[in-house]
């Protein structure tokens, strides 16, 4: 015997977690090039003496042995000992927390797998041993380290390794992209801070993934619920490998998708946000993205290539939709997440910028021609405004209906309007709220357009927007709090 290694790890350690699939994930991934530091890997079948090369699909059973091998430069057996990765300040590598080696050692003493490593001229052979610490029993993993033919690279042997585990190995023909060759790259990035190559992918479907998938660095992670599967350069995932962090990965996702140049990607995308309710990742990941107000010319080529160049955003107010069109418009009802994103980040107009835009002319009423209650609601307003928490200066007018400059066809949806000072149909240099005529009758009605477009002078912030959605939200509280 060359050496004994006692760790400091128990083989319950992470027990939870590891099962048979980490055993047969985690031993491939210490033999990829990134982590092997190799040019290839492999995963080998040993039966009647004879190897060859496991097949994925169509796994032999009753295997002598199944064997991962790289050819690296191997490693030095004194890292079975410690807690510390040599790879983690390679960001290519899957390893990053020294664990990997001892935790396939201790699942396969747990679920009676025999396994041996060997690199360089050794040979190293996990067993337990029985300790007891303050009177509690506990089994410590220990490795018997042997000479061995001096070899390249490195290799993990699993003896006789039964129909699960089997079972477990054939999916790395699919959980391993490095194995896998039936799924396709539809964009990939370097993003900043990554040495890895991250990428949105299309997975062939196989009984080892059924959903789209999560992938760091090549290595299977958990199924998730998107339009794409992806694979990640991020090291914010848990030490089993179970899960990602929910943020960084929509985070990643985001920044993919705002590079993204491959229409494809983006086609089906819309698709989905046109037809689909379901809270796929990738409309969560867009909705972060809505105010970067970026240029995305790949998603609006693709909007306008499944939709047609007289196509526009759906609103959220059906006669506007009616009136765009009535214009010759077709309207395009999204998700609100990507509908918020496709509004911000493109040069797409909404069916509220074709009718109420600048080719609204809004035909007002002079303060002379109001009569006596309508005067007083516009007063009632005022106050109204001082209580949710209006603070800029405004006039408030009233305006009898509303036509499109070029036609001159009545827009029967304007309600209400906050003019800036700024806008062509302003003209006084001050913000104006602008009421139709009808809702002064109503002060119910009235209260609720007044604080729409109150909230839109308050905040400077469209609809669909946090913002606005707080500021409207606070002045009904306030309405509320005081009934």
């Amino acid at each position: 015997m060359l050496d004994n290694i006692e760790t400091s790890l128990t083989l319950d350690y992470r027990a939870w977690t590891w099962g048979l699939d980490r055993l047969a994930l985690d031993g491939i991934s210490n033999h990829l090039p990134k982590d092997s530091k190799g040019k290839n890997a492999v995963v080998l079948s040993k039966k009647g003496g004879r190897e060859s090369l496991f097949d994925f699909n169509r796994p032999e059973r009753g295997l002598e042995e199944v064997i991962f091998a790289d050819d690296g430069p191997g490693y030095d057996y004194r890292l079975l000992s410690v807690l510390f990765s040599t790879k983690s300040k390679s960001d290519g590598s899957v390893g990053q927390w020294g664990e990997g080696l001892k935790l396939v050692a201790a699942t396969a003493l747990r679920n009676g797998v025999q396994l041996k490593y060997m690199s360089r001229d050794w040979i190293a052979t996990p067993y337990r041993k029985k300790i007891q610490i303050d009177g509690v029993d506990m089994e410590r993993l220990c490795f018997e380290i042997e000479s061995g033919e001096k070899i390249k690279g490195s290799r993990t042997l699993i003896y006789s390794p039964g129909e699960q585990l089997t079972e477990h190995i054939a999916s790395i023909g699919t959980k391993v992209l490095f194995f896998n060759r039936g799924y396709q790259s539809h964009f990939s990035l370097a993003l900043p801070d990554q040495e890895y190559t991250s990428q949105i992918i299309t997975l062939a479907p196989t009984p080892h993934v059924k959903k789209q998938a999560l992938f760091v660095k090549n290595v299977f992670i958990e199924e998730i619920s998107s339009l794409f599967s992806y694979d990640s350069g991020s090291e914010r995932i848990s030490p089993d490998r179970q899960f990602s962090d929910h943020t960084a990965l929509l985070q990643e996702i985001g920044a993919l998708l705002s590079k993204c140049n491959e229409k494809k990607v983006c086609k089906e995308i819309l698709k989905a946000a046109e037809s689909n309710k379901n809270p796929f990742l990738e409309f969560e990941a867009l909705n972060d993205l809505s105010f970067s107000f970026e240029n995305h010319a790949s998603w609006e080529e693709s909007f306008y290539d499944l939709y047609g160049k007289l196509s526009v955003l759906a609103s959220d107010d059906s006669m506007i939709n009616s009136e765009a069109e009535l214009l010759g418009y077709r309207t395009i009802r999204l998700t609100p997440y990507v509908k918020r994103f496709m509004m911000y980040n493109t040069g797409i107009k909404s069916a509220d910028n074709i009718v109420q835009s600048d080719n609204t002319e809004y035909i007002w009423v002079s303060s002379g021609a109001l009569d006596n209650k309508e005067r007083e609601m516009l007063r009632w307003l005022k106050e109204l405004g001082k209580d949710v928490g209006v603070t800029k200066p405004y006039d408030i007018r009233v305006f009898d209906h509303a036509i499109l400059k070029e036609t001159g066809m009545p827009l029967q949806s304007n309600s209400a309007v906050y003019v800036p000072p700024n806008a062509a149909a302003n003209g006084s240099g001050k913000n104006i709220i602008g009421i139709q005529r009808d809702y002064l009758k109503d002060k119910i009605a009235l209260a609720d357009r007044y604080i729409h477009e109150a909230g839109h002078m308050e905040t400077s912030a469209e609809d669909n927007t946090r913002e606005h959605m707080l500021f409207v939200t606070h002045a009904f509280g306030v309405i509320a709090a005081r009934q």
